[in-house]
């Protein structure tokens, strides 16, 4: 069943409204303040995230369509963005990166807590 595809060109204009249509349709909505603290925080901290930004960290785009809700979805590509441009490359990409980010805090939680237990 092939059908004759033709791509034609644009006329004059044409392609200003469809980017206003898209721009219409898709704004971009600034990253929610809490949406980067809480980034921040696992990224510096190592404080554990939620399902969503647990899944936009380990880079499973279908999981976090699925967990976000109305306004993070509309700004995903933002968060991503951010996390892009202000995380260290080593605190995501991959559910191993993340597994290993999380690690190197627990190590130093547990070191601290031994530190902790022998100065009382």
């Amino acid at each position: 069943m092939s059908e004759d595809f033709q791509i034609r060109e644009l006329k004059p204009g044409e392609l200003d409204e469809m980017m206003a249509e898209h721009k219409r349709l898709n704004p971009d909505l600034p990253v929610r303040p809490d949406i980067k603290q809480k980034l921040i925080d696992y990224a510096i901290k190592g404080y554990p995230l939620g399902h969503f930004l647990t899944s936009v960290v380990e880079n499973d785009l279908f999981e976090a369509l699925g967990r976000a809700d109305s306004y993070n979805r509309a700004s995903l590509y933002q968060i991503c963005h951010f996390i892009y441009n202000e995380l260290p490359a080593g605190c995501w990409g991959s559910p191993e990166i993340v597994k290993k980010h999380y690690a190197r805090f627990r190590s130093k939680q547990d070191i601290k807590e031994m530190e902790d237990g022998q100065s009382s």
